[in-house]
């Protein structure tokens, strides 16, 4: 759908709807901190390691760095984000747009909604063009609406756990 003539116009309204829920202040009982994400990243990748031990190094090198690039981030205000934001979190209706699927919501660093659609247009196997011109048009639409500055390096943090949980991943679901 966003990839057909109207997709610019249905991520603009995406990032309404989006900065809408930012806004919200919406009562939200569970909180999601960038030092808890960083934390069950590293969880993850030790699980990983176990399994592939030939990667280990590898992988505490990513985490031990995504940790130094944490410690260098400015700190943000908490606001009410999707938690799971992608691009199958979105339905149309004519020029209307709605996020559904609220399960994950929390408290926490708006730019991870971000950041997970980034890396689920990347996952997904869009298009590397396709999925930069989606992210740009969604931002740019964020900042448009009123939204405020996207940190690049807070983005690329959140884009890079975001692929490293969902790639990690990868190789079991089909043993399920």
């Amino acid at each position: 759908l966003v990839q057909g003539p109207r997709g610019g116009e249905l991520l603009a309204g995406a990032a309404r709807q989006l900065l809408a829920l930012h806004e919200s202040g919406i009562e939200c009982s569970a909180h999601l901190t960038v030092k808890e994400m960083h934390a069950d990243l590293a969880k993850k990748m030790g699980k990983l390691a176990m399994v592939v031990p030939a990667a280990e190094v590898r992988l505490r090198r990513i985490v031990d760095k995504l940790g130094l690039t944490l410690s260098a981030l400015a700190p943000i205000a908490p606001r009410v984000v999707h938690g799971d934001f992608h691009i199958r979190q979105l339905m149309a209706r004519g020029r209307e747009v709605a996020l559904f699927d609220f399960d994950e919501a929390a408290w926490g660093d708006p730019i991870e909604d971000f950041g997970h659609f980034l890396a689920d247009l990347h996952g997904d196997g869009f298009e590397d063009s396709f999925a930069g011109s989606a992210a740009a048009i969604l931002l740019a639409s964020y900042r448009a609406a009123g939204g405020p500055p996207i940190d690049p390096e807070r983005l690329r943090w959140h884009t890079a756990c975001h692929l490293f949980t969902r790639r990690s991943a990868r190789p079991f679901r089909r043993c399920v």
